[in-house]
């Protein structure tokens, strides 16, 4: 659905970009226009089963971790995560639904069972959510969230900064299974 993304080399660049979508009737939809400090500037091209292409362009801070996305089983939804957010987006609208706030950099999307929920690693912990931006769960970490495992049995092992400690939670309820 998605193509790779597409670095502008300034932000008036991307503007003119969105510029000339605008002129050709082509649906754009900009992320990150609040952004502090922003130092990098680029888009990506969402095709849906229609054909019909909506582009999303990110104003980004880029704390050196790539923008990631991820959509919804029917294709109407995308999750974007950049910076310090996760921003929904109705595809067929054109419209940014939410941008959900995290509490640390965002690091990455990992499936679940549920296709209407995913969850969002970040630098401070976990959270699960739906393609509407509701927060369904969130688990802190104690330290800066180094890496996370998905074994086959329904449970997501955090692990941490300093000792490596392991905290094991449930990916349905966000309870803690052991570790921490």
């Amino acid at each position: 659905m998605a193509t790779t993304l597409k670095d502008w080399d300034s932000k008036s660049e991307l503007m003119t970009h969105l510029m000339d979508l605008k002129d050709d009737k082509q649906p754009y939809v900009l992320i990150g226009e609040d952004a502090e400090a922003p130092r990098r500037f680029c888009s990506l091209s969402f095709e849906d089963r229609t054909g019909q292409c909506l582009e999303i362009a990110l104003i980004m801070s880029f704390h050196g971790i790539e923008p990631s996305w991820t959509t919804s089983v029917d294709g109407e939804s995308i999750a974007i995560g950049h910076d310090l957010s996760v921003s929904i987006i109705d595809a067929a609208q054109s419209r940014v639904v939410a941008v959900r706030r995290l509490d640390g950099a965002f690091y990455g999307f990992v499936a679940t069972d549920r296709p209407d929920e995913i969850l969002v690693c970040h630098e401070l912990g976990v959270v699960k959510m739906n393609f509407l931006g509701d927060e369904l769960w969130s688990v802190h970490t104690t330290d800066i969230l180094l890496k996370w495992i998905v074994p086959p049995n329904g449970t997501l092992v955090l692990r941490q900064w300093g000792d490596e400690k392991e905290l094991v939670i449930d990916m349905r309820t966000g309870n803690r299974v052991l570790g921490g």
